[in-house]
């Protein structure tokens, strides 16, 4: 598996499409001329169908040639007939856990449940080609949270996850979910200087509330390898004017300059 600031890059601008909701024509034509540096693929809702992820992904080949992440948050959302079928139309993918998740499905039973699915059909998911994620939901009023569960964590129950998952291999990544909250930057500092006190490798990812270059930038030069942003281009979506996304683009990109 290629190091991830290889393939992505240092200061990183994910866009993430919710194949789960509407996505024009414009929606994506606008992604695909835009400076991002990849797009993620995921919804955490049930209304995330393997026949509207198909419809994405192919649409989405026409108009952005960007890296492509499929982020699936369950099995039923990439089983392994649908995975193979869409294998030119992504890049990579993250295989995620959710540690201060309640619900063990969410901690690693989703994902054993998915590899018995491929060993049933006696193939292999494409671990090639994936990133290891532990994503902490920090926004406990996330529209999942029913069904996820998620436990409140200290700040320093957040350090010594982040920390200890990084350190062991387990995980590629961290990921700080805030789901369309914007979060604590000062959280994001803490794990990041931890972590380089510390000497260890692997990426921390924000994602939540990004809807201005000031939030970009704030949330990069905290510390986090790499910012998603999704709600502000829904927003845009709406009044066709798809300017405060690419701000967000602009936020990353002052954040790069300056660490220069």
């Amino acid at each position: 598996m290629r190091p991830f600031k290889e393939v992505f890059g240092n200061k990183v601008h994910f866009t993430q499409i919710d194949p789960g909701k509407y996505n024009s024509d414009e929606l994506l034509k606008a992604i695909g001329n835009s400076e991002t540096d990849a797009v993620i693929f995921a919804g955490s809702g049930f209304d995330v169908t393997p026949e509207k992820e198909r419809d994405v992904f192919e649409r989405s080949a026409e108009y952005i040639k960007k890296p492509k992440v499929w982020r699936p948050c369950r099995p039923r959302q990439a089983p392994p007939d649908l995975v193979e079928e869409l294998s030119d139309l992504y890049d990579w993918f993250f295989f995620e856990r959710v540690p201060n998740s309640r619900n063990p499905k969410y901690r690693g039973g989703f994902h054993k449940d998915w590899s018995k699915q491929w060993l049933r059909k006696g193939r292999t998911p494409p671990y090639d080609r994936g990133y290891q994620v532990a994503t902490l939901v920090l926004n406990l009023k996330f529209t999942a949270r029913l069904f996820v569960r998620p436990r409140k964590l200290s700040k320093e129950e957040v350090i010594e996850v982040s920390l200890n998952g990084l350190k062991s291999g387990k995980y590629d990544m961290i990921y700080f979910e805030y789901s369309g909250k914007y979060g604590d930057p000062t959280l994001v500092r803490c794990v990041d200087e931890a972590r380089k006190k510390a000497g260890i490798d692997g990426v921390l990812i924000y994602g939540g509330g990004i809807n201005t270059k000031e939030k970009a930038f704030e949330m990069i030069t905290a510390g986090a390898d790499a910012v998603v942003v999704g709600n502000v281009l829904y927003m845009c979506q709406k009044t066709g004017d798809y300017q405060p996304y690419y701000d967000t683009i602009e936020g990353v990109r002052n954040a790069e300059a300056r660490a220069l």
